[in-house]
């Protein structure tokens, strides 16, 4: 009997609300509330969009009473039947959030219903959904499985809003696929497990036309996990199958909202979409692919643990896009990138990898690949396209480094580094290739190959504060400058095979303990070398085919080893012994002809100070100076053979061994201090070689001689000092001509087949012999011509000066006995 006038009062309201709706009033207010989350949930609520509406302690949308998603007079009867007692209170019903049910809250509904109010309530909002063991009848926001509440969800969130799915049950979840168009968050509640079983063989595949974040699950699943987000996907603490995946943008099978059948999107989504953060997961093999152009989003790989890492795509990763991968617990990373813009891509600190492999095309911008702190047996990192690139190594640690550059330019920063061996390989796009270290060294051997760059293609290579403790080559073509600077080390041998037009070397403040053996191969090769503040403790040696224009500079380096010497060669090796092995003799035809234009050797500054150190400078075409030296080396300290270019030798210190020029253009040799001691050698010799011999200090010691000129060299000897008390101190081979004059000299003069003239010269305790039998080699009587303190008693030559028909020296011999010359008849003196 109590139940009619209830009834009665239903009927009334729902006058009330018909007659306010028909007269175009509304009731209620609205305020925005927040996305509610558990307070107990393992993961936080995610940042990806705001949440604005949606029932206060998690239900469905505003008003929504029957849960399909849509505003009808059903649900605003609901409301009412709430409000008189019919039913029992429901959040979704405080449709104007005054804080409980009213008519205002029937209202708004029936509003929305006739188009008089937007829907859903509040404009864009999100949905809290969740999963339990046994769900309440008729309850739109609890669910037994996961699929029944990810499809509530599909159904009623719009595309590009929230929804969220709370995980409260320890069973394990079925799901064969997902698929859905709102941004979605799976979160495990705090004291459950979350667990999800796959379809088995096949892979589990979830796709989502917006985000994914997805927390602290547990994935089963034989054939492996694939996910499809076309905006970011968060990833975290989440136990996942050996094989997953993460598909970013464009890819099939995901409802896109606003791109095409074939999934595409525009670039206007492009920049909101992509971006992940994958962090504290186990997995087996794990790969990251972005199939868009990615233009400012964030990737954050960091502390999971797996096998294998591969991270691509097909779309460019340019803008302000950053991509960080790091402290994971893996054995094999890999990379493959179109970068460009302003884009970085971060790796750091793995400590046990296998293998870490890079691979980018570089198109545009300035990219920056910044690695640090990573230990790995083998690191493959291959950078190239058409653009620049900066690449940093901090504190890596490879046994195996091989790099790949064939970009427009590109710069190599590292600090710290520590590479068991190292090689680098230089393609045909590169212009530039800059490496500056701090404090890194390759332990083992270095490679440096830039052979695929054409002959006429200019290439920068510097190397900057290095290391190498092993073995240091290079094979490069085309026109490339190799810079070493500032305390590069080359402990084992250096080795540059020059095969391409021309090799600039600039080396500053270079250490070489090894040697360092250049070779230009190429037939129209050139070589042009600067060496400042360099010390070797091995030999420096630079050999050329025919045709090698040289340009060599070598200022205040130091020399000091067991052998530290000087070879420059042009087409065949050739010259005196070299300690430690013969060399073979050169030929003047196997010479080409001096080129114009050609560039010259300068030796300046430097210092030697072992007995093997020396210079030897053969078969080139150039101009070659050396000046302002110290070198104490023997048997020889210098020896220039078929140089076919102006010698100038000036201002060295020489002590030990001695200087020899042969076969060579034209020598100038001035205000040098040359002392040798070594028995049977020459302070000076010249051979075959036009030379100018001035203002020099030679000294010779027991068993050397002072100065030696032979074959067809025309010779200038002025105001020298030549002191050689041993044996001799001017010898004069068959074909010279040599114009001694002004000089002091300190021994004996030797004439063999060669010719002498002496003028104005200062003697003490010497002997001239002339010893061309039959033609005489004195141009003039050495008692004249200005000459001073010579005693004729001790000059021997064949030639009659005074017309007697006798030889004048010795003077004993300038007589006649019974008509007959005492010493036999002399020769007419030579013109």
């Amino acid at each position: 009997m109590m139940k009619q006038p209830v009834r009665v009062c239903v009927v009334m309201l729902l006058l009330v609300v018909m007659s306010v709706w028909l007269a175009g009033c509304g009731g209620g207010g609205h305020r925005a509330v927040t996305t509610p989350t558990s307070s107990t949930s393992t993961i936080p609520p995610t940042t990806l969009y705001p949440a604005e509406v949606s029932p206060a302690n998690g239900g469905g949308l505003l008003g929504d009473m029957d849960g399909d998603g849509k505003a009808s007079v059903g649900d605003a009867i609901r409301i009412l039947r709430i409000v008189v007692g019919l039913d029992p209170h429901d959040a979704s019903a405080d449709a104007n959030q005054s804080g409980s049910a009213d008519v205002g809250d029937a209202i708004k509904v029936l509003r929305c219903v006739v188009g008089l109010d937007p829907w859903p309530i509040g404009g864009t909002g999100a949905t809290t959904v969740y999963v339990v063991d046994n769900p309440p009848t008729g309850s739109h926001d609890h669910f037994r499985e996961l699929t029944d509440a990810v499809t509530y969800l599909k159904n009623n969130v719009p595309a590009g809003e929230l929804g969220t799915v709370v995980i409260q049950t320890n069973r394990e979840l079925v799901v064969d696929a997902l698929s859905f168009g709102c941004d979605l968050e799976i979160e495990v509640d705090q004291g459950y497990t979350g667990r999800i079983a796959g379809p088995g063989a096949a892979p589990l595949v979830i796709d989502a036309a917006g985000a994914l974040n997805l927390g602290g699950f547990t994935i089963s699943n034989a054939g492996g996990v694939i996910f499809n987000a076309n905006r970011r996907i968060e990833l975290s603490g989440n136990h996942l199958p050996s094989s997953a995946a993460v598909n970013i943008g464009g890819v099939s099978g995901a409802a896109f909202p606003a791109g095409s059948a074939s999934g595409d999107i525009t670039p206007q989504q492009a920049v909101l979409a992509g971006g992940s953060s994958i962090t504290n997961n186990d997995f087996g093999q794990f790969a990251l692919n972005y199939k868009l152009d990615v233009l400012s989003a964030s990737y954050d790989i960091d502390n999971n643990k797996g096998s294998r890492v591969n991270i691509g795509g097909s779309g460019k990763f340019g803008g302000t896009a950053q991509m960080h991968i790091g402290s994971n617990d893996i054995d094999d990373l890999s990379l493959d990138l179109k970068a460009q813009g302003s884009a970085t891509v971060g790796v750091s600190d793995h400590l046990k990898l296998n293998s870490f492999a890079v691979n980018s095309e570089v198109n545009t911008g300035n990219p920056v690949f910044d690695f640090g702190n990573n230990v790995a047996a083998t690191a493959t990192l291959n950078l190239f396209g058409l653009g620049k690139v900066t690449l940093k190594l901090d504190n890596e640690d490879y046994d195996n480094l091989d790099l790949g550059f064939s970009v427009s330019d590109s710069v190599l920063n590292s600090k710290y580094g520590k590479y068991a061996q190292a090689a680098v390989t230089l393609g045909s796009a590169l212009s530039t290739f800059n490496w500056n270290d701090i404090g890194s060294n390759v332990v083992g051997p270095f490679t440096l190959n830039a052979l695929n760059i054409p002959n006429t293609a200019n290439v920068d290579v510097t190397l900057k504060s290095f290391k190498f403790d092993g073995t240091f080559d290079a094979s490069l073509n085309g026109n490339v400058t190799l810079y070493l600077s500032e305390q590069v080390k080359l402990t084992g041998k250096a080795h540059i095979d020059m095969r391409g037009s021309l090799l600039d070397l600039e080396a500053t403040h270079v250490d070489c303990e090894a040697g360092l053996f250049v070779e230009m191969k190429g037939l129209s090769a050139g070589i042009t070398a600067n060496m400042n503040d360099v010390t070797f403790k091995d030999n420096l040696s630079i050999d050329g085919t025919a045709g090698v224009n040289f340009s060599v500079t070598i200022t205040d380096a130091i020399f000091g080893g067991s052998s530290a010497g000087i070879y420059i060669s042009g087409p065949v090796s050739g010259g005196m012994s070299a300690p430690g092995g013969a060399r073979p003799q050169t030929h003047t035809a196997d010479l080409v002809q001096p080129q114009q234009g050609a560039g010259g050797i300068i030796i300046s500054g430097l210092q030697m100070h072992n007995d093997n150190d020396w210079i030897e400078i053969t078969d080139v075409n150039c101009p070659v100076t050396i000046e302002n030296c110290t070198i104490a080396a023997k048997p020889l300290a210098i020896h220039l053979e078929e140089v076919q270019g102006a010698i100038s030798i000036s201002g060295n210190t020489i002590s030990k061994g001695g200087v020899t020029i042969g076969d060579c253009g034209s020598a100038t040799v001035k205000d040098n201090a040359i002392n040798c001691d070594v028995a049977n050698t020459a302070a000076l010799g010249v051979w075959a070689t036009d030379s100018t011999i001035t203002d020099n200090t030679i000294t010779a010691g027991p068993g050397s001689m002072g100065f030696g000129a032979s074959d067809s060299g025309n010779v200038t000897l002025s105001n020298n000092t030549i002191n050689a008390p041993g044996i001799c101190a001017v010898d004069i081979g068959p074909d010279a001509r040599v114009n001694a004059d002004n000089n002091t000299i300190t021994g004996s003069v030797f004439v063999v087949f060669g010719l002498l003239g002496l003028t104005n010269n200062t003697f003490s305790n010497t002997q001239i012999l002339d010893q061309s039998v039959g033609t005489g080699g004195l141009l003039n009587d050495p008692m004249q011509g200005g000459n001073s303190g010579l005693n004729p008693d001790n000059i021997f030559s064949p030639i009659d000066w005074d017309g007697n028909g006798c030889q004048d020296y010795p003077p004993e011999c300038n007589q006649k006995e019974e008509g007959k010359c005492k010493c036999g008849p002399g020769v007419s003196p030579p013109s």
